[in-house]
């Protein structure tokens, strides 16, 4: 797959980078959390890898467990919105 920067539209793009956080503990990667109801304790989770462009530093991230996303989304039946308040439902 050619991958071109969103930004700049360069095609010299180092993929699959690690995207880690220096944390008390030393060095630990990064998660996304979907909630699958009223809080993120029935979250589904993925690590995060990107992909980097090195003439202007655009970064894309994605997540790498996608059956798991997958599956959390069937069960829901319905799409998440990006805000927690439409995720949690009617405020």
């Amino acid at each position: 797959m050619n991958l071109t920067c969103r930004s700049c539209a360069s095609k010299r793009i180092l993929r699959g980078a690690r995207v880690v956080s220096r944390g008390m503990f030393g060095s630990e990667r990064l998660a996304v959390e979907v909630p699958l109801g009223a809080s993120f304790s029935g979250a589904v989770r993925s690590a995060v890898s990107a992909h980097v462009c090195v003439d202007c530093g655009h970064i894309e991230l994605h997540a790498t467990d996608l059956l798991e996303l997958q599956r959390a989304y069937a069960s829901i039946g319905e799409p998440l919105g990006l805000s927690a308040r439409e995720a949690d439902g009617p405020s």
